[in-house]
């Protein structure tokens, strides 16, 4: 994607400016670009959609589902910090050790709030409201603190309201559910596992499962061949 980035510089410009897009955002467009395939072919119904992501592409997923409406669904595992963790709770990996070992992945800007990161005009609960009134499904494991999962099912509950304001149901909840319990009922869902900074098939079932209730085609009435649908 470094590639991508320097076919979009200006005449002249050697690098993206301080204003201008990280890799996260050079995988998100690749990943709009996909949906752009996908909605040429006829054996894919590009309305039902949903993309995954793990790790520093869960923090990615979030942001494409964020710029790209046409995603119906997103599944961000396991994203840490500038993902769906919260920043302010300074727990975990923060955003100083972001900075100093990913700078390429956020515009140059982001390197301003090294060590005072409070200043920042945003956080992570903003990132999944964005994605409303779209389901989002998140998770995280016991042993990956570093991706501070109770910071990541505070930053849900945080944007509950907006799913609330647009008709949409929260997670039902602000207590950390109990370790392997999905939420899947509502257009948040959340899954703390056992274990560590993976997807689980723990993981996968419960994204099924909440895939199927948001994604799966309603079924139609069959009637007799001799009876007319009302």
């Amino acid at each position: 994607m470094t590639l991508v980035r320097k076919l979009a510089l200006a005449p002249r410009q050697t690098q993206p400016a301080a204003d201008e897009w990280g890799t996260i955002t050079a995988w998100a467009w690749g990943a709009s670009r996909v949906l752009d395939y996908l909605e040429s072919d006829r054996a894919v119904d590009a309305k039902r959609v949903a993309l995954i992501g793990h790790s520093r592409l869960g923090k990615t997923a979030l942001w494409a589902g964020a710029r790209d409406a046409r995603f119906a669904l997103v599944f961000s595992s396991c994203s840490g910090e500038m993902g769906a963790s919260l920043a302010r709770r300074d727990f975990g990996e923060t955003v100083d050790d972001v900075i100093a070992n990913f700078p390429w992945w956020f515009a140059g800007n982001f390197q301003k709030y090294s060590d005072h990161w409070n200043d920042m005009p945003v956080d992570s609960h903003l990132l999944i409201a964005l994605n409303a009134p779209r389901p989002v499904f998140i998770t995280g494991g016991t042993q990956d603190q570093w991706a501070d999962p109770h910071g990541q099912f505070l930053a849900e509950v945080a944007a509950g309201p907006v799913y609330r304001l647009l008709g949409k149901k929260d997670l039902g909840t602000s207590e950390l559910p109990p370790l392997d319990t999905p939420l899947v009922s509502g257009d948040l869902g959340f899954l703390y596992h056992t274990g560590a900074h993976t997807i689980t098939a723990e993981d996968w079932k419960a994204f099924l499962d909440f895939a199927d209730r948001h994604l799966k085609p309603a079924r139609r009435m069959r009637y007799p061949s001799n009876v007319e649908a009302d």
